[in-house]
């Protein structure tokens, strides 16, 4: 090979790569633009499950609150049950 022959040759791949390169580069720029759209849908999926999740947690609080005040509830009956009780029977024995 000649000289400029060689220069030819050496200048086709140079071409050739920087082609390969810019649809490379494209290739890349278009991943990062579907991941950036993927990460804001993931994002928003994310801060709709912490809301769910928030009223899911206040939800099982109330339900769980509930049998501690109905036997609150049933405690408090008893004893002033007891203290009726009580006032009574000493009531009818002073009369």
């Amino acid at each position: 090979m000649s000289n400029d022959t060689t220069v030819e040759y050496r200048l086709d791949r140079v071409e050739e790569d920087i082609k390969a390169m810019k649809q490379t580069r494209g290739g890349i720029f278009e991943r990062i633009n579907t991941l950036e759209k993927d990460y804001a849908s993931t994002s928003a999926t994310i801060a709709t499950i912490l809301s769910d999740l928030g009223e899911i947690k206040a939800g099982l609080k109330t339900l769980t609150e509930k049998p501690a005040k109905r036997w609150d509830n049933a405690v408090t009956q008893l004893i002033s049950l007891v203290i009726a009780a009580i006032v009574g029977g000493l009531l009818s024995k002073f009369m």
